[in-house]
């Protein structure tokens, strides 16, 4: 989990070029309810990451992220994310905690940027518990 957005990173950079309007990849998942997310820039300048809580949708029997995130209070009750994105330099490393305060609910925390008109976004599973 440390090394997604060096994946993305590396994936932006040397397979589309700045081509695409939008890349995902899902899902890698979270196993437990509090821990660290971390998120290396290894892009040649600094770039803004926004760190948000998404529904779950079914695409072709499925399960992935929603288009759009959760409102900012649902997602308020969903998981505490600090910090919640910022701008990370080039070449640093930023750790994320996030602690999951309704276990029983499934959703994606995602990291999103965008460069251009290319948004990236990044996310991690939630499987909740019934």
């Amino acid at each position: 989990m440390k090394n997604w957005l060096i994946l993305a990173s590396l994936i932006q950079t040397t397979l589309f070029g700045g081509r695409v309007d939008a890349f995902s990849l899902t899902p890698i998942t979270l196993e437990k309810p509090r821990g660290i997310l971390q998120v290396f820039n290894g892009n040649r300048k600094s770039m803004q990451v926004e760190i948000k809580a998404y529904p779950q949708r079914r695409v072709e029997g499925s399960f992935t992220a929603a288009l759009e995130p959760f409102s900012q209070q649902e997602q308020d009750s969903l998981v505490r994310i600090r910090p919640a994105g910022g701008r990370i330099a080039r070449g640093s490393t930023r750790n994320i905690n996030y602690a999951i305060l309704n276990p029983k609910r499934s959703f994606y925390l995602c990291a999103v940027t965008q460069e251009g008109s290319f948004i990236l976004r990044i996310c991690s599973r939630w499987q909740g518990s019934s």
